[in-house]
């Protein structure tokens, strides 16, 4: 049940095709050893120095895929140097 709820779309899934649909139009386009030099990609949220203007979105009932839940994402995102967003519906 929780695969369905995390893989699956809402009845009739045209959302989740226009989802889908809306993404692949983009793709990311790899720069690795090209010799160009680093760039600073950091930020500051509020008064939060971040290393990348990358926020980790909510994800309520996380707890439902993983049994960190919320608590894992906010503990990945401090990791990668950014700041996860807690979801009012977290687990």
């Amino acid at each position: 049940m929780v695969w369905a709820y995390v893989d699956y779309g809402a009845e009739d899934l045209e959302t989740l095709e226009a989802n889908r649909s809306a993404f692949a139009r983009y793709m990311l386009k790899t720069k690795v050893l090209t010799g160009n030099e680093a760039t600073d990609l950091g930020a500051t949220v509020g008064s939060q120095n971040i290393s990348m203007p990358i926020l980790f979105a909510p994800t309520g009932l996380a707890g439902l895929s993983h049994w960190t839940g919320e608590v894992g994402a906010a503990q990945a995102a401090e990791r990668a140097g950014t700041l996860s967003i807690v979801s009012t519906a977290g687990s």
